[in-house]
C-alpha cells in the first residue's frame, strides 16, 4: 500500500494526455508524506538489548539485592535494640536496687549503733564496705546505661535514618519510574492511533485520485472538451482536503514518534538512576557501620575506665589501708588483726 502511494502520482503523470493529472503540489505532498512515514518508522526502532537488559534484569535484581540488604540492616538493628534494652534495664535495675538497699542498710546500721553505742573496728569497716558495694553497684548501673545510650545514639539512630532514607528515596524513584512507564505506554498507544489515522487519510486520498482517474478514462471521447473546461470545484476541493488531511496526519505522526522516543529515554534514565541509587546502599551501610563502631568503641573505652575505677575502689577497700580504719580508734583494727591468720590473697 505504501508503494502504491508513492507510485500513484508518477503513474498519473506518465499517463496519456487525455487522463487526469492532479496538481504537482499534491504529487509532491503525497510523495513527501510517504517518504516521511518510512523515516518515522525507522525512528521508532525497538529498544536496544542493553536497555532491555537494564529494565528486565538489572533493575529487578538491584531491587531484590537492596531489599535483602535492608533486611540485614533490620536484623542488626533489632539485635542492637535488644542489647540496648538489656543494658538499660540492667543498669536501671542496679541503680534502683542499690538505692533501695542503701536505705535498708543505713536503717540496719542505725539500729546497730543504737544497740552497741560504740562500733568495733570490724563493724565500722563492714559499714564502709557495704556503702562501698552499693556505690559500686550504682556506678556499674550508670556505666551500663551509658553503654546502652551509646548503642542507641551511635548505632541504632544512624541505621534507622539510613533505612528510612533509602526506603523513601526508593519509593519516590519507583513511583516516578512507574509514571514514566505509563507515559511511554500512553505515547505508544497514541502513536498507534496516529498510524491508523494516517492510513485512513491516505486511503481516502487514493480513493479520490482513483475516482477521478476512472472518470477520465471512461470518457475518452470527451477528453479534449474536459481539458478545455474548468475542473469541477467540488472534486478539486475533496482532493485538496484529503491532501491537507494527510499532511496534518503526517505531522501528528512525527510528533507522536518524538513523544515515544523521549518517553523511552526518560524511562531508561529513571531506571538507571534507580539502579545507581540502590547500588550505593552497600557502601553507605558499611561506612555508617564503621563510624558507629568507632563511636561505640570510644564509649566502651570510657565504660572500661569507669569499670576499672570501680574495681580499684573495691581493691582499696579490701586492702585495709589506714584511711579505712574507724575514726577515733587508731590502731585498734591493726591490733585486732595482728593475732589473726593472714587473709587469703584476693587475686588467688
Amino acid at each position: 500500500r505504501n508503494s502504491s502511494e508513492v507510485l500513484r502520482p508518477f503513474v498519473l503523470i506518465m499517463a496519456p494526455a487525455l487522463s487526469f493529472s492532479p496538481p504537482a503540489r499534491l504529487v509532491r505532498s503525497a510523495s513527501a508524506a510517504s517518504d516521511e512515514e518510512l523515516k518515522l518508522q525507522e525512528l521508532v526502532a525497538p529498544r536496544s538489548a542493553e536497555k532491555e537488559q537494564l529494565l528486565e534484569v538489572e533493575l529487578p535484581r538491584s531491587e531484590r539485592l537492596a531489599e535483602a540488604q535492608l533486611t540485614s540492616c533490620q536484623v542488626l538493628l533489632a539485635s542492637a535494640r535488644a542489647a540496648a534494652e538489656v543494658l538499660s534495664a540492667a543498669g536501671s535495675g542496679l541503680q534502683r536496687e542499690a538505692a533501695s538497699a542503701r536505705q535498708s542498710l543505713e536503717a540496719g546500721f542505725f539500729v546497730e549503733q543504737d544497740v552497741h553505742r560504740s562500733n568495733a573496728p570490724d563493724d565500722c569497716r563492714f559499714m564502709e564496705s557495704g556503702r562501698c558495694l552499693l556505690a559500686v553497684c550504682e556506678g556499674l548501673g550508670d556505666m551500663l546505661i551509658r553503654l546502652a545510650a551509646g548503642l542507641t545514639g551511635d548505632l541504632m539512630v544512624p541505621l534507622q535514618d539510613l533505612q528510612r532514607q533509602v526506603r523513601v528515596q526508593r519509593e519516590q524513584q519507583r513511583l516516578e519510574l512507574e509514571k514514566l512507564e505509563q507515559y511511554e505506554f500512553i505515547c505508544q498507544h497514541a502513536l498507534s492511533e496516529s498510524f491508523t489515522r494516517k492510513d485512513k487519510v491516505s486511503l481516502e486520498l487514493q480513493d479520490h485520485l482513483q475516482e477521478r482517474e476512472g472518470k477520465s478514462r471512461s470518457r475518452p471521447q470527451r477528453a479534449m472538451r474536459w481539458m478545455m473546461k474548468r475542473a469541477n470545484p467540488k472534486s478539486e476541493s475533496k482532493l485538496h482536503h484529503a491532501a491537507h488531511a494527510q499532511t496534518a496526519a503526517v505531522e501528528e505522526l512525527a510528533r507522536r514518534v518524538d513523544q515515544v522516543v523521549l518517553a523511552r529515554v526518560s524511562r531508561e534514565q529513571g531506571a538507571e538512576a534507580l539502579c545507581k541509587s540502590l547500588g550505593e546502599l552497600s557502601s553507605s551501610r558499611c561506612g555508617l557501620l564503621m563510624c558507629a563502631f568507632n563511636r561505640c568503641a570510644q564509649a566502651w573505652d570510657e565504660g572500661g575506665d569507669s569499670l576499672r575505677a570501680l574495681a580499684s575502689r573495691l581493691r582499696v577497700m579490701a586492702s585495709g589501708e589506714s584511711q579505712d580504719e574507724a575514726p577515733g580508734a587508731p590502731g585498734v583494727l591493726s591490733e585486732a588483726r595482728a593475732g589473726e591468720s593472714p587473709a587469703p590473697d584476693c587475686d588467688e
